[in-house]
């Protein structure tokens, strides 16, 4: 996914080296139970200086199947990297920057 990124939207934030944020509390539960094994803390937090960020469509990397096409596996990268979303996307922020914690939610 990170070979994607670098070779056609290297503006954009990379994941690994990010924190992911979501703007609603189902996408985030949705990331504890499908990511976290159902381990996380959720917090509100307060941007203090964005450096960069990328939003994109979770959905889409967590339907990929297992058995799939090198080249259909680039194009499903791909259509994350440029934004496109599924019918029911699952928004997540890729974050880099500085920020705060507000409060535990």
């Amino acid at each position: 996914m990170e070979l994607v990124r670098l070779n056609y939207y290297n503006d954009s934030t990379p994941r690994l080296t990010s924190v992911f944020f979501f703007k609603d509390i189902k996408s985030c539960d949705y990331h504890i139970q499908k990511h976290l094994n159902g381990f996380g803390t959720k917090y509100e937090v307060e941007i203090i200086d964005e450096i960069s960020h990328f939003e994109g469509d979770m959905t889409i990397i967590d339907n990929v199947e297992n058995q799939i096409k090198f080249d259909d596996l680039i194009d499903e990268f791909r259509d994350y990297w440029s934004g496109k979303t599924s019918s029911e996307p699952i928004k997540e922020i890729i974050f880099q920057g500085t920020y705060k914690y507000i409060k535990q939610l």
